[in-house]
């Protein structure tokens, strides 16, 4: 029945022209909309549709109003060819190389970063080539962007200075537990933390007086799910480390001493 459903959810989007369209491939992913979707709402003159694969996002719980959120999680690329929309905003790169093309009814594309890194070293080499506009975290990006537009010789992109709404947020946060605590929050790539030297490093920290929380990247869970299934096993076996299964990383974040990372945004 979820794909008959997910059927109908795609053909009421294609019924007609939207006005602002948001993707967002898991729950994860509103923390890095959020503060352009509440902006654009108090508005009260534009509607936005948000598109999530994501069965469980809690903003199917949402009362905003002029905000309606859709589930389409298989049908995505015949979606992705074929909706309207006056502006369609993603922080999903590669859009037209691979599955999902661009549409002829879309009339500007935007890029969303949702970490604050080089658009080079991270990304691949034509990752945006297919944005009409990006919104670009600092001055850095926005020079890596003009450059490979010289070098690939492309179509100039219109850039945004939208800086990056979560700093903001996260530097007003203030510690909200007693309990001293490790937060272990990796990338998913394959010489990440978890994919490399996480049995070492968990066997070390569980000696010290710390609470230790695994928050692994969404993507490392999506892609390496036998890996994640057996650290979870492992880490049920021990009374001081858990994961966080947390939406937001705001949330956790105030809980923490201690950050350890790699190469993450």
């Amino acid at each position: 029945m979820s794909f008959f459903s997910e059927y109908k959810n795609v053909q009421n989007l294609l019924k007609q022209k939207q006005e602002i369209v948001f993707y967002a491939e898991s729950r994860h992913y509103f923390q890095y909309y959020g503060q352009l979707i509440h902006d654009l709402l108090e508005t009260g003159k534009v509607s936005v549709t948000y598109i999530t694969s994501d069965k469980n996002d809690p903003l199917f719980n949402s009362q905003w109003k002029n905000f309606r959120v859709v589930h389409v999680k298989w049908l995505l690329g015949f979606l992705f060819s074929k909706i309207q929309s006056s502006v369609m905003i993603m922080t999903m790169p590669d859009l037209g190389n691979y599955l999902f093309k661009r549409s002829a009814g879309v009339d500007s594309y935007i890029y969303m970063f949702h970490a604050a890194v080089s658009t080079h070293q991270q990304y691949r080499q034509h990752a945006f080539d297919n944005y009409d506009a990006i919104f670009c975290t600092g001055d850095y990006q926005q020079k890596e962007i003009r450059k490979a537009e010289e070098l690939y010789k492309l179509k100039p992109k219109e850039i945004i200075e939208y800086g990056y709404p979560l700093f903001d947020k996260l530097n007003g946060l203030k510690k909200t537990s007693t309990e001293k605590t490790i937060l272990i929050a990796p990338s998913w790539y394959s010489e990440g933390i978890l994919n490399t030297c996480f049995e070492e490093l968990i066997k070390e920290l569980s000696k010290l007086p710390y609470q230790i929380i695994i928050r692994s990247h969404p993507e490392y869970e999506k892609r390496d799910k036998k890996k994640f299934e057996q650290i979870k096993k492992m880490i049920s076996q021990l009374s001081n480390i858990k994961i966080d299964t947390l939406a937001s990383v705001s949330e956790r974040l105030p809980s923490s001493d201690i950050l350890v990372t790699d190469r993450s945004g």
